[in-house]
């Protein structure tokens, strides 16, 4: 195994200029529209750099990819920090199934597809958690759910990223507890 591939193993990426970076992006940009034109739009087999949320749920990233669900409450002001934790999670080589939480509708097993859960702020943290205790309390406890093949999944709990917008340290909070998922996710597999 090369060092370049140790490194990404564990997490870490390697250095690249942003005239590669550049270049990479643009020809894979290109490569996806050619695809998108020429196969169907199946939602798995298109890996998407932005998380399109329907009226409940969305499926991001190939099939071949570990798949993980995402709850949060939707909101406008926080839609682009969201798009951007969506797309960090995704850089992990993560399939993401977004699953927007309101307060009239309760989501079922049926509704989770992935292998595991992450809560985005304090109504999808008590839904899943049973607690009634803060978020900043509750992260870093691992909590269960049941999936729609009757599997129960680990949920991991974290603060809304409309919080985020307005404290901005809970943001590194956030991404402790994504690699905090990436861990847990590893060992259950």
């Amino acid at each position: 195994m090369r060092r370049i591939e140790i490194l990404q193993e564990i997490g870490i990426t390697s250095w690249v200029s942003r005239d590669a970076l550049q270049l990479e992006k643009s020809t894979a940009d290109e490569a996806q529209m050619i695809q998108a034109l020429s196969s169907p739009k199946n939602p798995h087999e298109l890996q998407s750099s932005q998380p399109k949320t329907s009226d409940q749920t969305t499926i991001i990233g190939p099939k071949d990819q570990p798949l993980w669900t995402l709850v949060w409450q939707e909101k406008n002001s926080s839609k682009v920090l969201f798009s951007k934790i969506c797309r960090a999670i995704e850089n992990l080589g993560v399939g993401l199934q977004v699953l927007s939480m309101s307060t009239s509708a309760a989501i079922k097993a049926q509704d989770i597809q992935g292998d595991l859960l992450i809560a985005f702020g304090e109504l999808a943290t008590h839904y899943f958690s049973g607690e009634r205790a803060p978020v900043g309390e509750l992260r870093e406890i691992l909590f269960e759910a049941v999936n729609s093949r009757s599997v129960e999944i680990p949920v991991i709990v974290t603060h809304d990223p409309e919080v985020c917008l307005s404290q901005a340290h809970f943001k590194k909070e956030v991404w402790q507890d994504i690699l905090m998922a990436r861990t847990t996710y590893l060992e259950t597999q």
